[in-house]
């Protein structure tokens, strides 16, 4: 069986944000994981599209936020 991981690329690591752009993606980031708690205890609100936005401007902005919320127990 051939080996894959020649078929797939590498996905490259997207853009990073700096200065005052990567503070505000962080800000909404935070904002979106919190609205997406919010949609976690609230039956009938939303929750996976909220994460999926904070993961978005984490992966844009601060990689160390980025994996928490990927590794994180309610939301990864």
């Amino acid at each position: 069986m051939p080996d894959l991981n020649i078929l797939v690329p590498d996905a490259a690591a997207p853009p990073q944000a700096v200065g005052l752009k990567r503070r505000l993606y962080v800000a909404l980031g935070l904002f979106f994981v919190g609205v997406g708690f919010i949609g976690a205890v609230t039956p009938g609100f939303p929750t996976v599209v909220w994460i999926l936005i904070a993961a978005y401007f984490f992966s844009r902005s601060s990689p160390r936020l980025h994996r928490w919320l990927l590794n994180s127990r309610l939301f990864g």
